[in-house]
This record gives structure tokens, sequence and C-alpha cells, in this order.
């Protein structure tokens, strides 16, 4: 491996090859959904700051280990290449051994297996399920018998995990029980989280299928996937309306709506996508994070207010 890869003029082994390898941007959707679970437990007197740190700590480390052995497993399977238009890959790139990468990856889900430990010790055993649930399905994303985004269910297991579970877990771990809002609003978190997914997953879908990988985009095809998206987004940002109605947020979380105002642009991009330049897709991607995150933090803000 050379000391520096020419097409990116990133140092192979620098700080800034390991940003690339963690993707900052992503980890909104490990972190929002944590906010959200905080906040609900705040607006409902039973804050825990430990329990609700803790549980950031789970969601970061399970989105970052995540994300190294997806870089590792996709370039082992022959899913990136030098065709792969969108960030770089650090192992595919040759800016970090495989087995550093694979490792690296290995340590952010004990980060993450310690931390939910701690949880356990305060709020029960079932907690323990829930943690060792998130970390085998963060690690069986990309590989094992049946690695999920090669057979179209990492739309599912980012709904699932980086939505209801992440937002749900939080606020049941300092309260002790499950609400509708909770639910709710881990189904935005979901819906955004599965949108930016899909937004990747559309940007990559000729690549993909080309290396197998069968995405639900490469399942659906373009234009179902781009109504799928806009309809994830659209919905998600509606719910904290539908919340306020049902109650339990007050009217002030309704606020959160106003996230489809940094979103638009991306519903745009998306709506005028013909996958005639994968490139177009790269701000929507940022675009989506940060209207999940504006979501979180008005919502978040809404409650204490409403």
């Amino acid at each position: 491996m050379s000391s520096s890869d020419s097409n990116s003029g990133v140092q192979a082994g620098s700080l800034t090859a390991w940003r690339l390898a963690v993707r900052p941007p992503t980890l909104v959707a490990g972190g929002a959904p944590v906010l959200l679970g905080a906040s609900l437990a705040a607006r409902a007197g039973m804050f825990d700051f430990f329990l609700s740190s803790m549980a950031m700590v789970v969601a970061i480390s399970v989105q970052i280990g995540t994300n190294l052995i997806n870089d590792w497993a996709d370039f082992r399977k022959g899913a990136d290449t030098s065709a792969r238009i969108g960030p770089i890959r650090v192992t595919q790139a040759g800016l970090l051994p495989e087995d550093t990468v694979r490792n690296a990856g290995i340590v952010a889900m004990c980060v993450a297996l310690l931390a939910g430990l701690l949880i356990v010790l305060q709020a029960g055993w079932i907690y323990l399920i829930v943690g060792a649930l998130s970390v085998v399905s963060g690690v069986a994303y990309t590989t094992g018998p049946f690695p999920l985004a090669y057979i179209g269910l990492g739309d599912i297991w980012a709904f699932l995990f980086f939505g209801l579970v992440a937002t749900m877990a939080t606020y049941s771990i300092q309260t002790d029980e499950v609400t509708l809002a909770s639910f709710a609003l881990g189904t935005a978190m979901g819906l955004f989280a599965a949108a930016l997914l899909g937004v990747n997953n559309l940007r990559d879908l000729a690549t993909d299928r080309e290396a197998g990988k069968k995405t639900l985009a490469v399942r659906l095809g373009r234009t179902p996937m781009k109504y799928l998206i806009l309809l994830e987004i659209l919905v998600a940002s509606m719910m904290a309306v539908a919340v306020s109605i049902a109650g339990g947020i007050g009217w002030g979380g309704a606020i959160g709506v106003l996230a489809i105002f940094v979103g638009r642009d991306a519903l745009r991009t998306v709506w005028k996508y013909e996958g005639d330049d994968p490139r177009t897709l790269l701000p929507a991607l940022q675009r989506v994070s940060q209207t999940q995150l504006v979501f979180a933090i008005l919502v978040s803000l809404g409650m204490g207010f409403g």
C-alpha cells in the first residue's frame, strides 16, 4: 500500500482517513433518536443523564462499528470498486489496511456492548437482549451467511434499530414504560434513517446491481425507490404534527414539521433524479441527515414549551 492515495489526496493511515472511515455525517442516524427518547423522558420528569449518555454511546458506537465493518466487507465482496460514485471508502482506496478497519469495527461494537452492560445494571436484564440484537444486526448488515444489505433488508434494519429501538429503548430505560409517543417518534426516526440509506443505495444502484448486492433499490428499481424515499421523508416530517394531535408531546412538538423546509432540496433532487449522474444525489444525502437532526432538535425543544 502506498503512503497516500493519488485519487483522494488523503494520506494513508492519517486522521483524515479514519474520519472518512467513521463517516461522521451518518452518526446523526444514531444520535438523533437517542436525543428524542431522552427528551421524552425529560418531559415525563424522569430524565437520567447517565442512562441517556450510555444510550448515546451505544447508538453512536453501533453506527461507527457498522460503518467500519461495512467498509471492510463491501470491499471484500467486490461491492466497493473504483467505479463507485460517492464518498471515499478507505479499504477500497488503500488508505487503511483491511484488518485494521475490520478490527476497529469490532472494537466499536465492544464499546457498545460495554455501555449496554452499564445500562443493564441499572435498567434491567431485558436491555441486554436489546443491546445484543443491535450489535449482532450491525455486524450482520454486511457480513455473515445472510448479510442484510445484500438481500434487500438493510432499509428495514435501519428503520428498526436506528428508529424504533433507539428511540423507544432510550425512553424506556429511564421511565420503565413504552408509550405511543415514543413509538411514533421512533417511527419518524426510522423513516429518516431508511430514507438516508435509500438515497445512498439509489446512488449506488448500478454498481450494486453489477456486484450482486440486491439492495431494496436494486430490487425495486429507480422510480419506485425514488417514490419510497420521498414518502419516507414526508411522513417522517409530518409525524411531529400527528403525535402532537394524539397527545404525549404537547402542541409545541408540532414545530418539528418545519424540518421539511431543510429537506426540500433533498426531495427536489430525488424527484428529478433519472439515473444519469449518481453524483447529483450526494448533496441529498447530507440534506436528509440534516433534516433528521433538525426534526429531532425542534421536537425536543417544542416539547419543552408545549
